[in-house]
């Protein structure tokens, strides 16, 4: 926290405390009213219906302004724990994302963000200032001169209401666990709808969609039904203890003034007391309620990032490596996907790599082909650092990847997907991803060498036109242009290329593929392709069955070997695509 932010939350607990204190004598403040009515002058009497009223309204300005102060606080601190959060999610393998709905996370992190701002705020704004409260009213009744008999009384009624709050805490606690899974399932359902509508309108299944919604809707509400049965269950109960206590204490009190020892004022101040504590500690029904809320989102997201962080993700720079293409070195690589598991070793899983090992050297060409399924793109992401690496197995620029941060690992990275991911920003915004700091020169350059002048003069609002959702604006040419001006921007000194041009039509591809030539001059480069003839030209080329690497050489070598490369050629996927 900042030091504005340490003397903000200072200062709520000051007007907190503040604010309790002056609002528990204000009964004490009236009973001496009534007690002083018509036997000293009206002037005395008046101070006191004085500090009376003050206290009363008094107490609700210190309070209301406890909770201006908190409001801005709450959305800076909502703010730093969501980033926190994110960076958290961001900083887990990718195993991690095999095992979680999108949607679920984010629902997750969204509810244990405002689970801390709900543990914060009721137990400053609420729990500590009403159990201060009630401790002062239970100290001013015994010093008082009451009758021992009513104050104990009313001491008693103060601590059952407290014990009735705690069983009713701990129950909402128990029962919110339960509630909050299904509003996971939903918010995770809800985005997987909304991410792949056109797939449910094109197959013309909405009703299937829709219809798994609505059932994800009716098992939350029965689980909601018994959070509100239970939650009633102890409002009926809270009410039968106040009204049973209310007629215990005042009868009682009453009596005492009838038998002359105790007086009116007393009466008036015991029913004030009765009526402050009851008020205070309804609300601590649904206090409890948001505390129970907020420390089960807050542990059920700390469960789900209880895994270990990779290394550190933050913007670190290689400022002691030369700026020159990566040279990379594979040592017999074996990974599988599975929930504990580490790239380096065989676990129990069919490994989707197995004893890979390739070197290129700075500014090679390196094409990957193969089946799908063959392990191509794991081996990409194994690069990138999505998933860790066993020490002695992948080595960049001479560096055991296992030991690099991957902040330096993915800084020096750049990758074009198959799929060209577009955000629904700005034309400019899409491009700055990859570097924040680029000038303008350097964003036109990128443009240009993409090959998307033409697009710039045909978007009437240029680099400013948002591309919509996922780039649905443009074209699949244009997106991938865009992809490749991101990359390029970028200076990358590794660019990946994920089947590229897969999707595009072949008067595209080329012209495409000469924009990559050109960029790729003085960059080590990995090409993962379908359609050999876009990578004829790279200076080696690894064919990958079952995730094992089967043959090796450049194009003529592996045609004149006749083997399973020499295979996909004869059948045509040269140009088609294996």
């Amino acid at each position: 926290m900042t030091s504005r932010e340490k003397l903000s939350v200072a200062a709520i607990i000051s007007l907190s405390v503040l604010g309790s204190v002056v609002v528990s004598f204000s009964p004490l403040f009236l009973s001496f009213v009534v007690n002083d009515l018509g036997k000293t002058n009206f002037f005395a009497s008046f101070i006191f219906i004085l500090i009376y009223c003050v206290a009363v309204n008094g107490s609700r300005a210190i309070l209301a302004a406890g909770t201006f102060l908190f409001v801005p606080l709450r959305k800076q601190i909502e703010a730093r724990i969501e980033r926190a959060f994110y960076e958290d999610v961001l900083g887990q393998e990718g195993n991690f994302f095999l095992h979680y709905k999108i949607g679920g996370i984010g629902r997750d992190i969204h509810d244990a963000t405002l689970g801390y701002m709900r543990i914060f705020s009721a137990i400053v704004l609420s729990i500590f200032p009403i159990a201060l409260q009630e401790i002062i009213a239970v100290v001013i009744v015994m010093r008082s001169g009451l009758p021992l008999d009513v104050a104990i009384c009313l001491f008693v009624f103060i601590v059952s209401y407290g014990i009735l709050y705690f069983l009713h805490f701990r129950g909402e606690t128990a029962l919110y666990s339960k509630t909050s899974v299904h509003e996971t399932k939903t918010a995770s359902i809800t985005t997987e709808i909304l991410s792949h509508q056109e797939i449910i309108r094109s197959f013309g299944r909405e009703d299937i969609a829709v219809g798994s919604l609505v059932r994800a809707r009716e098992e939350g509400a029965r689980a909601w039904m018994l959070f509100s049965r239970q939650s009633m269950l102890h409002v009926a109960l809270r009410a039968a203890l106040a009204a049973g206590g209310g007629i215990i204490i005042l009868g009682l009190t009453g009596w005492r003034v009838w038998s002359g020892t105790a007086s009116v004022g007393d009466f008036v101040m015991v029913s004030a007391y009765l009526i402050a504590t009851i008020m205070p500690v309804e609300q601590l029904g649904y206090v409890a309620s948001e505390l129970g809320q907020g420390m089960e989102a807050v542990a059920r997201c700390g469960r789900l990032l209880s895994r270990p962080r990779m290394q550190k993700t933050a913007d670190d720079n290689m400022a002691d490596v030369p700026d020159t293409p990566l040279a990379i070195d594979v040592r017999d690589l074996t990974f599988s996907y599975q929930e504990e598991g580490r790239a380096g070793a065989a676990g129990d899983i069919a490994p989707a790599l197995c004893n890979v090992t390739f070197s290129l050297p700075a500014g090679g060409k390196l094409a990957l082909v193969g089946r799908s399924g063959s392990g191509k793109s794991t081996l990409a992401k194994l690069l990138l650092g999505l998933y860790p690496v066993l020490p002695e197995h992948v080595f960049i620029d001479s560096r055991d990847v296992a030991t690099l941060p991957v902040g330096q690992l993915r800084n020096a990275i750049a990758l074009v997907p198959q799929d060209a991911f577009l955000f629904h920003d700005t034309l400019r915004a899409n491009l700055l991803f990859a570097k924040p700091d680029a000038t303008e020169h350097e964003i036109e350059r990128a443009l240009e060498y993409a090959g998307l002048t033409e697009l710039m003069v045909r978007l009437p609002e240029g680099l400013e036109t948002i591309v919509g959702s996922q780039g649905a604006r443009l074209s699949g040419g244009e997106r991938q242009r865009v992809s490749l001006a991101r990359a390029f921007l970028r200076k990358p000194r590794l660019v990946i290329f994920d089947e590229p041009t897969s999707a595009l039509d072949a008067a595209t591809e080329r012209a495409l593929q000469e924009r990559i030539a050109e960029m790729t001059r003085d960059v080590t480069t990995i090409t993962i392709a379908h359609r050999l003839s876009t990578i004829v030209e790279s200076d080696e080329i690894l064919v990958l069955d079952g995730g094992r690497v089967v043959e090796r050489g450049d194009h003529a070598t592996l045609l004149s070997a006749n083997g399973l490369y020499a295979a996909f050629w004869k059948d045509g996927f040269g140009e088609k695509g294996v």
